[in-house]
This record gives C-alpha cells, sequence and structure tokens, in this order.
C-alpha cells in the first residue's frame, strides 16, 4: 500500500516567512548588512565588494581571527563583479578588510578603524 506523503505538505506551511524584526543596520550599495536573525550572541552579516569579474576574492577579520585558513570566499554568481557572501558573526565590534587577487583592500564610503601598528585602516563594524 502507498502510503500519500502529500497530505501535510502544503506551500503555505514551507513558504518563506516574513520578517517582523528589521534590519539593524543596512548600507546599499558595497558593504555591510546586519540583520537581526535574533537575541542570541551570533548574527548574520551579508558582505559586499565590488572588484572585476573572475576576481578571487576573500574577508578577513578580527570574527576570523585574520587566519588566512578561515579567510571566507565572496562569490560574484551574476558575473557583474558583485562579489557577496552571508557569514554568522559573533556580537561585537570587529574589523575587517577584503583580500582582492592577493591586495588587502579597504572601502573608504564604510566605517573605519584607527589605523594600527602597521599604519593601514581596516574597515569597522558593531554587530548588536
Amino acid at each position: 500500500m502507498r502510503r500519500d506523503t502529500t497530505r501535510n505538505m502544503s506551500a503555505e506551511r514551507y513558504a518563506p516567512q516574513e520578517s517582523k524584526r528589521s534590519p539593524l543596520v543596512r548600507r546599499e550599495g558595497a558593504g555591510v548588512v546586519v540583520e537581526n536573525i535574533s537575541a542570541v550572541a551570533w548574527k548574520w552579516v551579508k558582505f559586499e565588494c565590488q572588484a572585476d569579474p573572475g576576481s578571487n576574492v576573500f574577508i578577513g577579520g578580527t570574527f576570523n581571527q585574520w587566519r588566512p585558513s578561515c579567510f571566507h570566499r565572496l562569490r560574484d554568481k551574476k558575473r557583474d563583479g558583485s562579489y557577496r557572501t552571508l557569514l554568522q558573526i559573533k556580537k561585537g565590534r570587529h574589523e575587517y578588510k577584503f583580500l582582492v587577487n592577493g591586495k588587502w583592500l579597504f572601502n573608504p564610503d564604510l566605517p573605519a578603524s584607527a589605523p594600527g601598528k602597521d599604519a593601514t585602516l581596516n574597515n569597522m563594524m558593531d554587530v548588536v
């Protein structure tokens, strides 16, 4: 006897639900989007970077201890030079930079930290 498994699978039940929580930070275009997903110690953060199509784009920062083995690759799904990734990041203040084709890039349109010992600037964000 064949069992009907579609009986409890309505489209309404499995449709994406619109969040009633508003974004905490939104910067249109290249930059950072921090979204409030829950009241826990981690938040989803969307990173965006503009680079030539076909580039190798990664992100490193205090959220992954600047360790190259932990850098996250950004993808250019539309092949238009808009690289994106979504990471779950612990609450707090973080510094970061994009690594594009082996060169560290700082985005001057986003908040920056004070220069460090090596006199370089990093982008900064507060995940709350």
